[in-house]
């Protein structure tokens, strides 16, 4: 009977991590526009390069065959990048 609640725990564990997202830039368990490991907007621009990974939501494709080409950036209101790679970052950044 003991085990039961021991394997409750672990299935817990196992679900909290399967939904933590692992971020593109340091490769932790957190969402990529919260990376405070790689904070300079020209070093994330170029991993996704090197990644070939597409700025406008961090997948798997190219920006220029992205099916969200029409996403804004909840950070500064302008089109065609993702929130983690915003200019704008840079400037809260360095007021702080």
């Amino acid at each position: 009977m003991s085990s039961v609640p021991a394997m409750r725990k672990e299935q817990q564990l196992a679900e909290f991590l399967l939904n933590m997202p692992l971020c593109i830039f340091c490769n932790s368990f957190h969402k990529s526009e919260n990376c405070d490991k790689v904070v300079d907007t020209v070093k994330r621009i170029e991993i996704l390069f090197k990644k070939e990974l597409c700025l406008v939501c961090i997948s798997h494709h190219r920006s220029f065959v992205c099916p969200r080409t029409s996403t804004i950036c909840s950070m500064c209101n302008k089109m065609n990048h993702h929130v983690a790679i915003c200019y704008l970052k840079d400037s809260k950044v360095e007021k702080k």
